[in-house]
């Protein structure tokens, strides 16, 4: 917005403005660029004002959310052992390891492992094909793997049903947890 003006000031010849006498300035023709400037600058810098405000009032806003797990006194950590070519193995004992490592440090509760953290940009997590009673296609169902005391840890509630425990883990049983909106869409009506 200021470039034109600057233009147009490095134009003037200001020996004759300062000649002319006072009430014989230049024509309102010569300002009315620079006015319409002026008012596209307000214009833009309210609605820049009005933006940014919204964006404060939804942040203090998503800071009081419920989310579904206890927020404070919290680390969330990620690894990615791809990159140095872990095999399924060498991943369990170094996250076992890490798992006993962490544990052991001064101040921490409780220590779980999970494939994907809540919130994160990973787009909902893996899938898996899943068959259900009455249903004639199979479903495509987003989950993650969690380690034994996940939701302890987290703080999240269960609301029926039971925790995992320490069979559940390395054991060919398929054990799962489902979310309420979960339950409501594939069971609607049943407990």
């Amino acid at each position: 917005f200021a470039l034109i003006p600057a233009l147009h000031a490095s134009r003037l010849d200001l020996v004759s403005l300062l000649n002319e006498s006072p009430g014989t300035g230049p024509s309102g023709r010569r300002y009315l660029s620079r006015n319409g400037l002026v008012v596209g600058q307000l214009c833009i810098s309210l609605i820049l004002l009005t933006q940014s405000g919204l964006l404060m009032k939804s942040f203090a806003r998503s800071l009081q959310a419920d989310v579904g797990f206890e927020k404070k006194n919290m680390l969330l950590a990620q690894f990615a052992l791809g990159i140095y070519e872990y095999d399924g193995n060498q991943a369990r004992a170094f996250f076992q390891t890490l798992q006993e490592r962490v544990e052991a440090l001064p101040g921490v509760k409780q220590v779980s492992l999970a494939r994907r953290f809540p919130l994160s940009l990973s787009g909902g997590g893996r899938a898996q094909q899943v068959f259900f009673p009455g249903e004639p296609a199979p479903q495509n169902i987003k989950y993650n793997a969690v380690g034994q005391n996940y939701f302890q840890t987290m703080g999240t509630r269960i609301l029926r049903g039971r925790n995992f425990t320490s069979l559940d883990f390395g054991s060919n049983a398929k054990v799962v947890l489902v979310s309420e909106a979960f339950a409501a869409r594939f069971w609607p009506k049943e407990d």
